[in-house]
């Protein structure tokens, strides 16, 4: 493999790791499935303009990526590692908790918001006021739930109830 194609796979196995993130993320935030081809287009929409493609291997540029799918779902990426990847703290998101004792109106002023346990679990009915904002900071991108009293994750939950 020569030295072009190694970078170009280093780089794509960074920036498949970071949209496995994301859009397991929104999966696990929405319920929805996601597929393969799902983090595939995530990591082709993000490539800069005239992005080298690998010309000396035998595999297209969608396929490499979706071997580098496979490969971290299974967690064969890291198989060779001696010790599981430590995540970066500096790549997590900043998170803002604010309590609201109202009730949250959608951005859109077309509702209030629903507790966000209607989202995570299909069967939930939920009906109480959701009186938690909470906002994660991606840099990109930023991911806002809202959550009654009692569905609050306790990742989430301030030592004052109050905030």
């Amino acid at each position: 493999m020569s030295d072009l194609h190694e970078q170009i796979v280093r780089d794509l196995i960074t920036r498949t790791e970071a949209a496995v993130n994301d859009v397991m993320s929104v999966a696990n935030q929405t319920g929805i499935v996601f597929e393969e081809n799902d983090v595939v287009d995530s990591v082709e929409r993000s490539l800069p303009k005239g992005y080298p493609t690998p010309k000396d291997g035998p595999e297209p540029r969608r396929q490499i990526i979706r071997n580098i799918v496979r490969d971290i779902l299974s967690g064969d990426l890291y198989e060779d590692d001696d010790e599981t990847p430590v995540p970066d703290l500096d790549d997590l998101p900043d998170v803002s908790i604010v309590y609201l004792a109202g009730g949250w109106i959608l951005p859109d002023y077309s509702d209030y918001a629903q507790c966000g346990i209607n989202n995570r679990q299909p069967d939930a009915k939920c009906t109480d006021t959701a009186v938690w904002q909470v906002v994660e900071n991606h840099g990109m991108h930023q991911t806002l739930t809202w959550w009654c009293a009692t569905h609050l994750p306790d990742k989430y939950r301030p030592a004052d109830p109050t905030g």
